[in-house]
């Protein structure tokens, strides 16, 4: 175990949000309730259809009674009976009106008139109910449609042929004895049922359901739980964050949050192995994690912590992570981290703000050196990073549209300047509240500038068909791509190919300007370079990184920021700056290219040779791009003649 890297001496403190347990007793809440449902539908079906087949049954035995009864009127009408063809009928229509629950017996004729039933008083009347199934020689069997019958009387009609007569018999049934044991069987149903109900949920449960809630609590905490550090996760954190943030509207109390980032954490996992890397994750969880009551930790990424304190402004909370940072100092082997906090603003639409804001202030303390602790609040005014910016850039990136235009890079000559190739400066059609160049600094200091660049370079590959053949297209390219690994693989190489163009033809505009992980940023543009492509190192000069990119990075073309170029006609520094960068350019070899070109006495300036110990030499700028030179333009503008002299 490396030295500088201890193992902690416990875990991290366990200290998992309220939401866990509650998500654990709501689970087998609706496991119980679920079971409970399906028991009251499945019993109310088969009340229902046990009801339903018992009736079906019931009608059943009356319609073969039914079908029997009239086959022995066709047999009786058959046998003599002296003068009267009906008498056998009559007897026969008798006998069936004697039997139990027999209400009436009818034998109907095609016209709807009675002409034999077990009342005589009935005979002569008329059924129109039965005129259709008399004539069409049809069937029914249900509950009687009289009106005056009753809904306890059930109806049989069946067709009778007498002497090639089509006749029907009518045999009502009264239906009180089925609907008492419809009854019977209905109570025991139920009592089943309700018997069952209260037996199955608490067996479930027993049985199965309890082991069945605690494997999903345990799935549950596996999904929102991080495996190495047993602090939540980026879902637990969110989750914590838009209750802890409505909580806090609600109740007009502050809420701080914090991001927490390793200072050159890759570094040292690499050269200490990823064990000592997961014993440095461990030993930061537990740092942050031991905090004061309520405060909430959660690793959301690599090497990259966040912390929810609710009830504490972001001036104590900065002091906690200062103590936090000095403990760590102490305990993990000098190893640093650096972190940002935002306070929650109660007017936010989202509470995903404050951790852009968050995210915002930790880019600043990386760009101050690391190892330090920088609130939101404390920004410089004239830094552009707001929360309705913040706003605006989500509403950007989540697809608006973008404009392209090309500026032209000459390479100078004494007597006719040739088309080096066009600078791609993508323009987001951004909200109003985001200027473009806004756009860019919000996208870097929040880490989005990534998604942002992406965003422009589609775009600008989409039009590349429209480059004259033989010039080059410069592509602005955010350091950060190339520290997220956005550009992994050959993925730009067959973006570029299938725009129309070759890699060779393809510069890579690299800017100074950044706070990306120079050895990252370095490697990956080197793979770039292997894969064809040309690399341009932007803004020299601007920064402080100008020199070391130099010397690590080998670029193709070196691009001198314009404040250099405007400031060194005047001497000084500034020339002495244009000098420096442009000796070491061509040491390497570098094409260089003074930017901002946009009055005749700067194309001078660059052209002209500079006098130095009464010896004339040339500042070695070989090529230039300004407002003088071509301004920007939708349409690619391919007239060399339009170049100044």
């Amino acid at each position: 175990m490396p030295e500088h890297a201890p193992a902690p001496s416990r875990r991290p403190v366990r200290r998992r949000p309220p939401a866990i347990a509650t998500r654990r007793n709501a689970f087998a809440a609706r496991l119980l309730l679920t079971l409970a449902l399906t028991l009251l539908i499945l019993g109310g079906a088969q009340y229902w259809v046990v009801s339903a087949e018992f009736e079906q049954t019931f009608v059943r035995a009356g319609t073969a009674m039914a079908q029997d009864d009239a086959r022995s009127i066709e047999a009786a009408y058959g046998r003599p009976h002296g003068q009267d063809p009906f008498g056998e009928v009559a007897e026969a229509i008798a006998v069936i009106g004697g039997r139990a629950h027999v209400n009436g017996v009818f034998l109907v004729d095609q016209r709807g008139i009675v002409v034999q039933s077990h009342d005589p008083a009935e005979i002569g009347e008329v059924e129109t109910e039965n005129v259709g199934l008399v004539q069409g020689g049809g069937t029914y069997a249900g509950p009687s449609r009289r009106e005056d019958d009753g809904a306890d009387t059930f109806e049989y009609v069946w067709p009778v042929r007498l002497d090639g007569a089509l006749h029907a018999l009518e045999i009502d049934v009264d239906g009180g004895a089925f609907r008492h044991q419809l009854e019977h069987l209905r109570r025991n149903t139920l009592a089943l049922m309700i018997a069952g109900f209260v037996l199955a949920v608490p067996l479930f449960y027993l049985l199965g359901g309890r082991r069945l809630a605690r494997l999903h609590h345990v799935a549950v905490s596996r999904a929102t739980r991080d495996g190495l550090t047993d602090l939540g996760n980026q879902t637990s954190f969110q989750e914590e964050l838009r209750r802890a943030a409505a909580h806090a509207i609600r109740s007009a109390e502050p809420l701080s949050v914090a991001v927490v980032d390793l200072d050159d954490f890759k570094v040292a996992n690499d050269r200490n192995g990823h064990r000592a890397g997961d014993v440095l994750l461990t030993g930061v969880a537990e740092l942050l994690a031991d905090g004061s009551p309520g405060l909430s930790a959660f690793r959301i990424g690599g090497d990259e912590f966040a912390l929810l304190m609710p009830g504490t402004d972001a001036s104590c909370a900065e002091r906690h992570l200062e103590t936090v940072r000095t403990a760590a100092a102490g305990r993990l082997g000098g190893v640093t981290f650096s972190s940002g906090v935002a306070e929650l603003d109660p007017e936010a639409s989202d509470a995903g703000s404050v951790v852009e804001q968050a995210d915002a202030a930790l880019y600043e303390a990386k760009r101050r050196g690391r190892d330090r602790t920088v609130r939101f609040d404390d920004l410089d005014e004239t830094l552009v990073v707001t929360a309705a910016r913040i706003r605006a850039l989500h509403a950007l990136l989540v697809g608006a549209p973008v404009e392209v235009a090309f500026q032209p890079i000459w390479e100078l000559h004494d007597a006719r300047n040739r088309l080096v190739g066009f600078e791609a400066l993508a323009r987001p059609q951004v909200p109003e509240l985001l200027e473009v160049g806004e756009a860019f600094e919000v996208a870097e200091r929040i880490g989005r500038a990534h998604e942002l660049d992406a965003l422009c370079r589609r775009a600008t590959l989409a039009r590349a068909s429209e480059l004259p053949p033989g010039v080059l297209l410069f592509l602005n390219v955010s350091p950060q791509s190339l520290d997220h690994d956005e550009l992994a693989g050959d993925a730009l190489a067959r973006a570029v190919r299938a725009a129309g163009l070759e890699p060779s033809r393809v510069v890579l505009e690299i800017t100074e300007r950044s706070v990306a992980r120079l050895d990252r940023v370095v490697r990956e543009a080197t793979r770039l370079r292997a894969l064809g492509f040309k690399l341009a190192l932007d803004d020299v000069g601007a920064g402080n990184a100008g020199l070391e990119m130099l010397r690590s990075l080998p670029v193709d073309f070196v691009k001198i920021d314009r404040g250099v170029v405007s400031a060194s006609s005047a001497g000084g520094s500034a020339r002495a700056v244009l000098h420096a960068v442009v000796s070491f350019a061509a040491e390497v070899g570098a094409f260089v290219i003074a930017e901002g070109i946009e009055s005749e006495e700067m194309l001078a300036h660059v052209r002209r040779p500079a006098r130095r110990n009464g010896t004339d030499r040339r500042t070695g700028v070989q090529g230039a791009q300004g407002y003088l030179l071509g301004r920007p333009s939708v349409s690619l503008p391919v007239d060399e003649a339009s170049a100044a002299a």
